[in-house]
């Protein structure tokens, strides 16, 4: 019988001791990997008594967290009482610093929110912060707040705030109130819609930095609507449809109100016209702001029923004291 010569057998144990090695050293690395990817993704969020020793005295509102490539940041809304009728606001960052939350950057000032009559902030603090968006881009973030400073009016003001990692800044961006303001989030995009000529503003983040698109209010509407299109006057007082003033539509489906020129379109999304509806009021309708469509250019039916839209030149205010209100469009929404 013939055995292997000793140097085939220290040979053979090398190999076989190689392949063990290297073997466990893939699995190993592929688990180390994937525990460090895991720690560096984390998102941690601020305690509620963390928040209270950082900021007695106020209340909080909104508190969200976020991760830019292994940074945990947390953006929190306070609100704390002034007076009887105001009460403050404020926005902070926080950020993660070997193992203790610390503010980095804060609105620089308190946004003071003024209340009326009866109506005190106090009472229902929750309503001072309305929403609180986020979203992000790798080592970025935007943030957009939408805050009360109307009181029972019910305005609100628009603020959006960027954090930039990489440069280590935060830059902030202060949005004209228009009223009632409303704040959405679409994909990468937030969107930032106002009254009249406002439109919506679509912001987001490219390459880290801060972008914003406007649309106008001709253009807000889906491409879905059934438009009914309209001019303007040549003397700008009066608005009249440019085809037929009364439609036959079913629930469900939008009507979008249209320039149907260069001249009307301009005059529209300048917030030179206004549009008011007996759609959720029942008739007769009147000029008030309780039957105005205040953002946006169209309606979606909800109910069976004959609708009336009336279009009005902000130039020509006769119309207030008109008790005989002919509507710009009548329509017959069907089942």
């Amino acid at each position: 019988m013939k055995y292997p010569s000793c140097n085939k057998v220290v040979l053979i144990s090398i190999l076989l001791l190689l392949v063990l090695l290297f073997g466990c050293g893939k699995n190993y690395n592929a688990t180390q990997k994937g525990s460090i990817e895991t720690i560096k993704n984390e998102v941690k969020i601020i305690s509620d008594e963390r928040i209270n020793e950082l900021y007695p005295g106020w209340i909080l509102l909104r508190k969200e967290a976020i991760n830019l490539n292994g940074d945990n940041y947390g953006i929190i809304g306070l609100a704390r009482t002034k007076n009887q009728f105001t009460a403050n606001v404020r926005l902070c960052i926080l950020k993660l610093i070997d193992n203790q939350w610390l503010e980095v950057w804060r609105i620089p000032l308190d946004l003071e929110s003024e209340s009326f009559g009866e109506n005190r902030l106090r009472e229902k603090p929750d309503n001072n912060l309305k929403d609180l968006l986020i979203v992000d881009d790798n080592n970025s973030a935007l943030v957009v707040a939408n805050v009360l400073v109307g009181g029972n009016h019910g305005t609100t003001q628009v603020l959006a705030f960027t954090i930039n990692q990489i440069r280590n800044e935060y830059a902030l961006k202060l949005f004209d109130s228009s009223g009632l303001m409303k704040i959405n989030k679409d994909g990468k995009y937030i969107l930032i819609e106002g009254q009249g000529k406002y439109g919506i503003h679509k912001v987001y983040l490219e390459n880290g930095e801060f972008k914003e698109d406007i649309i106008n209010r001709s253009n807000t509407n889906s491409s879905e609507s059934i438009n009914a299109s309209f001019v303007l006057s040549d003397n700008g007082n009066l608005i009249f449809p440019s085809e037929s003033s009364n439609m036959t539509m079913q629930v469900g489906q939008t009507i979008a109100f249209i320039p149907a020129n260069a001249k009307t379109k301009q005059a529209f999304d300048n917030g030179e016209i206004e549009i008011y509806t007996d759609a959720w009021n029942e008739p007769p309708l009147t000029i008030c702001e309780a039957n105005k469509i205040s953002s946006g250019n169209s309606y979606t039916f909800d109910k069976a029923g004959t609708v009336h839209f009336l279009l009005v030149s902000t130039k020509n205010k006769h119309y207030i004291n008109n008790g005989n209100i002919q509507p710009t469009f009548t329509v017959l929404v069907k089942p």
